[in-house]
């Protein structure tokens, strides 16, 4: 028989009898087709590949690039300095800036102002992007945006909104700010949907617009208030035109919300809600966004649980993905913390290295040329609390794909079940998904014992594209 929904998403809950479903390095993606052999699959996420290497810095806070008097740019901050990276893997330094434990932000207010705003440390920073002259125009101020060639930034120590001159990065009006007056709680976060500004406060948020008014142009939109604040600082973005953000409220947190309307939607499920209510802290997490194959990607990175998350709004499902350190048998949130689309390559910044990295699902690599550990595991096998009988176990995967030589070259796929609901595992046994072009390979396990709630896990490190169609298992329930 088919086994039961063998390709999903990630779902652990509290109690693993109940469910305890991993996907780990995997996405599901949903079939469009009538007649595809399986209604939902399992495809690698992407693997990195080192793009450029900054020869200064520690870490990768924030990437960005845009076109620019009809000429790609993109930037980085690296540590405490903006550097320009450029098509042919070169690096320009652009000028020092204060750094801090929190990403930076950057945003340009397009060919009418010809600036680059970078927001770090604390500080404003305005480039010029025809002298390349860096100055700080501006303090106090912890993420910025652009909305209507304004550059409007927040000083979340002090909720108040400051803005620039029109088309003019470098010019601040002191007396052109705003101070949250609507609710009682203090703005957190800023981040710009269309030419609206979020401001997502402790325990409520609003959405403010350009009313033209004077003499400052923006205000409250009208029924623009929520009663949904937000837990972390930097886990707000925008994916595919709506804001998505690890919540707070007077209530509780740990549900990650996204806007329909003005309207904040719950996208989390109790099992993830459970999962994160256990992590040691939350306010450090981070977000960052992507599109790729048509599946627009929020991906979620809590640092010190050491732990990622992705939300996949094609289907609506959440899947985890981690570095994994072999040397300490360890896993660890996944590296890059930020993203740009520059060059026609997804570039990804590392949290931990002066690395950019290029992504794409051809790479089997992650970081540091480390191997993707990838797990799926499968819901529990329940008949009644009958015994069930385990026969052979087939696993519909495509095959064949080994390479040439080296690791890879004959691509092993472990197996392990579990007999009482996910508590406790037996050993692994492996078998070859197929050497190079060996595409008649059966991927099958005989006498897989017997359980009342059996549980299987695979899990495969390859650098190959691996690619779950299904699973088959022959199962005898006996009381």
């Amino acid at each position: 028989m088919i086994y039961p929904s063998f390709c999903g998403p990630s779902y652990a809950s509290q109690s693993p009898i109940a469910d305890a479903e991993l996907c780990l390095n995997w996405y599901p993606e949903q079939m469009e087709s009538p007649g595809a052999s399986s209604r939902q699959v399992l495809y690698p996420r992407p693997g990195l590949q080192a793009f450029v290497t900054s020869p200064t810095g520690s870490r990768v806070r924030q990437l960005y690039s845009n076109i620019f008097s009809n000429v790609e740019r993109c930037f980085a901050v690296v540590s405490n300095a903006i550097k320009e990276i450029a098509a042919d893997m070169t690096i320009t330094d652009r000028g020092v800036v204060a750094e801090d434990a929190n990403v930076a932000s950057m945003i340009s207010n397009g060919d009418g102002g010809g600036q680059l705003f970078a927001n770090s440390g604390r500080e404003g920073y305005c480039l010029n992007l025809t002298t390349n002259v860096l100055t700080n125009p501006v303090h106090a101020v912890t993420m910025a945006g652009m909305v209507d060639g304004y550059i409007v930034a927040l000083d979340a120590t002090t909720a108040t909104l400051k803005i620039s001159n029109l088309l003019d990065a470098n010019t601040w009006d002191p007396t052109q700010f705003a101070q949250r007056s609507a609710q009682p709680d203090p703005w957190r976060a800023l981040v710009v949907n269309y030419n609206e500004i979020w401001l997502l406060g402790s325990q409520t948020s609003e959405v403010w617009y350009d009313a033209g008014s004077f003499p400052f142009p923006f205000a409250l939109r009208p029924g623009a208030i929520m009663q949904q604040g937000i837990a972390a600082t930097f886990s707000a973005a925008v994916l595919d035109g709506t804001v998505i953000w690890l919540a707070h409220n007077q209530n509780g947190q740990n549900q990650v919300v996204a806007a329909s309307g003005y309207v904040p939607t719950r996208i989390s499920n109790h099992a993830m809600e459970w999962q994160i209510s256990r992590y040691p802290r939350v306010d450090d997490a981070t977000a960052w966004v992507y599109e790729d194959q048509g599946h627009p990607f929020y991906v979620l990175n809590f640092p010190t649980a050491g732990a990622t998350w992705v939300y996949d709004k094609s289907t609506q499902q959440w899947h985890q993905r981690d570095t994994w350190i072999a040397e300490t048998n360890t896993s660890t949130a996944w590296h890059p913390q930020c993203h740009t689309f520059a060059f026609g390559k997804h570039l990804v910044g590392d949290r931990n290295a002066p690395t950019i990295y290029q992504m794409d699902v051809s790479f089997g690599l992650d970081v540091d040329g480390r191997a993707i550990r990838r797990v799926r595991r499968a819901p529990m096998l329940v008949k009644e609390e009958d015994r069930l009988f385990l026969g052979r176990f087939r696993l519909q995967m495509e095959v064949g794909l080994g390479t040439q030589a080296g690791q890879g070259s004959d691509p092993q796929v472990l197996l392990r079940w579990s007999k009482d609901g996910a508590q406790t595992w037996g050993n692994y046994r492996t078998r070859s998904a197929g050497r190079i072009g060996q595409f008649s390979t059966l991927v099958d396990w005989e006498r897989n014992g017997m359980a009342r709630q059996p549980v299987a896990e695979i899990t495969v490190s390859d650098p190959i594209p691996w690619r779950v169609v299904n699973a088959f298992i022959n199962v005898e329930a006996q009381q």
